[in-house]
């Protein structure tokens, strides 16, 4: 039996870019301290601006993150900024989140930030 812990979070749905930010840091965090406590934790979170947010507003943060992504504990899934509502927009717009959302991941986490878990649990 395996369970690998997630965070499904909605930070721009009906929210407050303050609230929103401030529910992914603090979502960000707890996964962190989840791992300290416990060295066979293992995480996965989607939506590459909260990491960018982590990035921006808590370096600490960040770095604890992209140590857990190295060592394989922490999984970025779905490959998108954010997940998005697939029933209305384009495909040249679901295209371009990827793109943009993977170069982020690259540049963030190299080879071990590519994402290779499907993720879109709203749609």
């Amino acid at each position: 039996l395996h369970l690998i812990s997630q965070a499904h979070l909605d930070p721009v749905w009906l929210w407050p870019l303050r609230d929103g930010l401030a529910e992914a840091l603090t979502t960000l965090r707890s996964a962190v301290e989840r791992a300290r406590e416990n060295p066979s934790f293992k995480f996965t979170r989607s939506s590459a601006c909260t990491y960018r947010w982590a990035e921006e507003c808590d370096p600490a943060l960040f770095r604890d993150i992209r140590k857990l992504v190295r060592a394989g504990r922490w999984e970025p899934v779905g490959g998108w900024i954010e997940q998005p509502d697939c029933n209305l927009p384009s495909a040249e717009s679901l295209f371009r989140q990827a793109l943009l959302a993977r170069a982020y991941y690259q540049k963030t986490f190299g080879d071990a930030g590519q994402t290779r878990i499907g993720y879109n649990v709203d749609s």
